[in-house]
């Protein structure tokens, strides 16, 4: 059985370090998702407001988070994976980056100092009317100057799959062309010479943007190393658990047949992860345990069809969006 993982972010009270990552580990999740987009929001960083936090010298960044470090291991969890604010370098404002990038190698190190073997840091995204070459070589090179640090302290770097709202319309970003995607993680792993990047796939993400999640899933396949599995209605990115959504005559907005089927024919090796931030923050807290009880019982079941496969009675349907 996989390991179930629940992010951070929704599921930890700051008010109470200690007794909610206990919860946690008491409603059957295995490991935590740890985000420090929660500590630095993506709107400070592109307002350019102070973001001392995480740029400060390691030796103080490292004293802010020793209390979350603690209490994942008293309450017998773990950091299964690690996931970084986000820009981490903003295209047109060049003299902030140098200030992102030593958040991006302060990110990498606390990743470690969590006992934590990977980070999702993610791809820039031009806008949906510039140069795709351009943002291919922003990309690369942010990337590759990422590669001393991730090999020094062991950790590995993961792209996710990205979108954008203009004028009101959900449209594709940076590696939500799966073939591209795939084509970021070989050639940064040629210019590391090792394989020191891997893929996260958010589910979510695709759905929005209206993916063949099988055909996403395969295309991808064994680059995918950790998961962001969450829910929406195809229109909004919600982060809800899986199953919320009924529409169409399938009675699902997200294809979870194709996604699943897709990972357990594409070989996927890794844990189970859900980015169900907004639905902790819905229920009042003295229902998380439970929520987090059904959260660890759908990681369970996705584990299995993973796993094993569909069981005969419920094979999905030929359909478009399968296959």
């Amino acid at each position: 059985m996989r390991k179930i993982g629940v992010q951070s972010m929704g599921a930890v009270d700051k008010r109470d370090i200690e007794g909610s990552y206990k919860r946690i580990k008491e409603a059957g999740i295995d490991f935590i998702d740890f985000g420090l987009d929660e500590f630095v929001p993506g709107y400070v960083i592109k307002n350019g407001d102070s973001v001392e936090l995480l740029a400060q010298d390691f030796d103080k960044v490292y004293k802010e988070f020793e209390p979350h470090i603690k209490a994942i291991k008293k309450a017998g969890l773990f950091a299964g994976q690690f996931h970084a604010p986000f820009p981490m370098r903003i295209r047109r404002k060049p003299e902030w980056n140098e200030r992102l990038n030593r958040m991006t190698i302060n990110s990498i190190k606390l990743c470690r100092a969590f006992d934590c073997d990977r980070i999702v840091i993610h791809p820039v995204s031009f806008g949906f009317y510039d140069n795709p070459q351009e943002e291919w070589d922003f990309n690369i090179k942010m990337y590759t100057e990422l590669i001393p640090f991730a090999k020094e302290e062991k950790v590995m770097i993961l792209l996710e799959n990205m979108f954008l709202g203009v004028n009101g319309h959900i449209v594709e970003a940076s590696c939500s062309d799966f073939a591209e995607a795939a084509r970021y993680i070989d050639t940064l792993n040629d210019i590391a010479g090792e394989e020191l990047f891997g893929f996260c796939f958010d589910v979510g993400h695709a759905n929005l943007l209206a993916k063949n999640l099988y055909k996403a899933v395969t295309t991808l396949g064994k680059r995918i190393k950790a998961l962001h599995v969450h829910d929406n209605d195809g229109i909004m990115d919600l982060h809800t658990l899986p199953f919320v959504f009924a529409r169409g005559q399938d009675g699902q907005s997200t294809d979870w047949k194709g996604f699943l089927l897709g990972l357990h024919d594409g070989g996927y090796e890794c844990d189970i992860n859900f980015e169900t931030y907004r639905l902790m923050k819905t229920f009042p807290l003295e229902l998380h345990t439970e929520v987090l009880r059904l959260t660890a019982a759908l990681g369970r079941y996705m584990s299995n069809i993973i796993e094993n496969g569909y069981p005969e009675y419920e094979t999905p349907m030929n359909s478009g969006w399968v296959r």
